[in-house]
């Protein structure tokens, strides 16, 4: 460990795979060194999200988190948009999230990057574990260290982490809820509560949590059956929206956004490209559904079913800027899902996970200058120690 971390000071990306060498080689089942592979990881991350460039969204969270030590406690709870004259008390914990980050980063911006990286994919990575050893594939060394590599090194993930803080840690949030509901079998209302303080958004998965306290009257095929209605019901969302929000009498962000469904200006995404990422992950899921369909009532796995509803959700949305808000929100599935395509650690269940840490690791370098944002360049990313990264 004191090797590792030495390396991982000169050179990051040495450490991280010294303490992956040693992991994978580690037959005491001590889960330390995972642990610290974990921390290598996601300060790695948060280094090079360090040096990258504010820009657009970033500007905004930037702009509040400076705000903090010049405003009251309750104006940085409602000022998450950087902006003294647009508040709004729906995402409070964001609020919260940032002032605690202030006075912890010490009003040091770049540090606050680093240590939000470091929550945001902490929680991500450790959620992959529980979920991981849920699941049951024996050994979890390779299928946790695959993921986690797929997870941090998948470019489209990346860029948005500190570019979307709000969506991104309230997803990372509202999976950890998800995966402890899994694994318990027992509706976790207030991680989950917690993630939609974060980013209105992932309320989408409250009605799962649901499903926990009416299990014991499922069957395999309501789940199937709702899931079809959802496709059916999502060409009159629009209406149905505009009809619940009158209903209310109030106005509801999340329904105003649905009701004008269709009026966004951005163009629709790449249709091909949806299919070429979702594909193997929708075949996984509903793979895994069916073969749990005759144990529903004792073990819902709402990880999967979220990400089913997720991919329906935004294939189908006819608002386009909900439909790549969610469609992004997405990506966050991938190493929970993709791993488990082989579930035995054969020959070619090994090679698989070998391969899919691999092409992600190698295909983040190879395009890292190609990202929408500016980083620091890719070689000073490789080749840099890790004070450097702190002083960019």
């Amino acid at each position: 460990m004191l090797l590792a971390f030495l390396l991982f000071l000169l050179m990051p990306i040495c450490g991280i795979l010294f303490c992956t060498v040693l992991a994978m080689n580690d037959r005491s089942g001590d889960k330390r060194l995972l642990t610290v592979l974990f921390l290598f990881l996601s300060l790695y991350m948060g280094a090079i999200n360090a040096t990258k460039v504010p820009y657009s969204d970033q500007v905004q969270y930037m702009n509040a988190y400076l705000l903090v030590p010049h405003q009251s406690f309750l104006e940085s709870l409602t000022n998450i948009y950087g902006n003294k004259f647009s508040t709004t008390y729906k995402e409070m914990g964001f609020g919260l999230l940032n002032f605690v980050g202030y006075y912890l980063s010490l009003g040091n911006y770049q540090l606050f990057v680093v240590e939000y990286s470091v929550l945001l994919y902490m929680l991500m990575m450790v959620s992959v574990r529980k979920f991981i050893d849920y699941m049951g594939v024996r050994p979890q060394l390779p299928f946790v260290v695959s993921a986690v590599f797929s997870l941090c090194f998948y470019s489209q993930y990346f860029n948005l982490t500190i570019h979307l803080q709000r969506q991104m840690i309230a997803t990372a949030v509202m999976l950890w809820a998800l995966v402890d509901s899994t694994v318990k079998q027992k509706p976790n209302w207030i991680v989950a509560i917690i993630a939609v303080t974060l980013h209105t958004s992932t309320g989408l998965f409250l009605p799962f949590l649901f499903l926990m306290q009416v299990k014991k009257r499922l069957q395999s095929w309501h789940i199937f059956a709702l899931l079809a209605l959802f496709c059916i019901g999502m060409g009159s969302l629009a209406l149905l929206s505009s009809q619940l929000a009158s209903a209310l009498g109030f106005s509801f962000y999340a329904l105003d956004r649905l009701a004008g469904a269709g009026s966004s200006e951005e163009g629709r995404f790449n249709v091909n490209l949806v299919i070429m990422f979702s594909a193997p992950l929708i075949f996984i899921a509903l793979r895994e559904l069916w073969k749990q369909r005759s144990s529903i009532k004792d073990n819902i796995n709402l990880v999967f079913i979220a990400y089913v509803f997720l991919f329906l959700f935004a294939f189908l949305n006819p608002d386009n800027t909900m439909q790549y808000r969610f469609f992004m929100m997405s990506y966050s599935f991938l190493p929970f899902i993709l791993p488990l395509l082989f579930k035995k650690t054969t020959a070619v269940g090994r090679g698989y996970l070998f391969a899919v840490a691999a092409f992600f690791t190698m295909r983040f370098y190879l395009t890292f200058d190609d990202m929408p944002w500016q980083y620091a360049p890719v070689e000073d990313v490789l080749l840099r120690n890790y004070i450097w990264f702190l002083l960019y």
